[in-house]
């Protein structure tokens, strides 16, 4: 009998457009070489500690080609857990409106306006 191996997932698979390179990976690298290239020429001092500054502020946008969490491109990731752990509160406070005070009032006015209406004698 053949047996041939399989990929897990068809949606797993990303085309790739320029090398090795997925469309999403060239636009990071073009995103993070747009402001990357400008600071290595603006910062002064060594050429080492240049390069180094300048890899550590495009690190953020080369990442968010390469890496994905759940499933989940990074830069999604990391705005849906700043989102739920310092955006949002932890202790959420929770709010019902009770049926049967608003029950209670409107038969309240109903009794109000009854009683009016006898008062003036209308029926």
């Amino acid at each position: 009998m053949l047996e041939i191996e399989m990929s897990s997932d068809i949606q797993h698979i990303e085309p790739k457009i320029l090398g090795p390179f997925t469309f999403r990976q060239i636009i990071c690298i073009g995103i993070s070489m747009s402001y990357g290239i400008p600071i290595l020429i603006a910062i002064p001092g060594d050429i080492v500690v240049r390069i180094l500054v300048t890899l550590v502020l495009m690190a953020p946008a080369l990442l968010c080609g390469w890496i994905k969490v759940y499933d989940e491109p990074l830069e999604r990731f990391a705005y849906k857990a700043i989102l739920n752990t310092i955006i949002k509160p932890t202790k959420r406070k929770y709010k019902a409106e009770n049926t049967y005070e608003l029950y209670t009032e409107n038969e309240r006015i109903i009794k109000k306006v009854k009683r009016s209406k006898q008062n003036r004698g209308i029926r």
